[in-house]
């Protein structure tokens, strides 16, 4: 059985393609390393505004929510990821 998670992120505009690069460049090699795998990601609005956030949603499944709960805790990269997007 698989578990899901769903991470949704507010991004400010213009920052659209540079957190999609830092997720695809950064993020994701660790986050499949440490047993999730990207099912999809939504965007919307589908077509980014000048003046209006993007919400992206990246819905990832995993098989043993403990072990990549531990992972998780225990790799710096991830918290320097989240803090890296929380600042934009």
């Amino acid at each position: 059985m698989s578990i899901y998670v769903l991470d949704e992120l507010s991004i400010p505009p213009g920052r659209l393609q540079e957190v999609r690069s830092l997720i695809d460049e950064v993020y994701r090699p660790g986050a499949e390393a440490r047993g999730l795998h990207l099912e999809q990601v939504c965007i919307t609005p589908p077509v980014p505004l000048i003046d209006e956030p993007t919400t992206m949603v990246l819905w990832w499944s995993l098989e043993d929510f403990w072990s990549v709960k531990r992972k998780s805790t225990a790799d710096p990269q991830v918290a320097a990821f989240w803090r890296e997007v929380d600042e934009m």
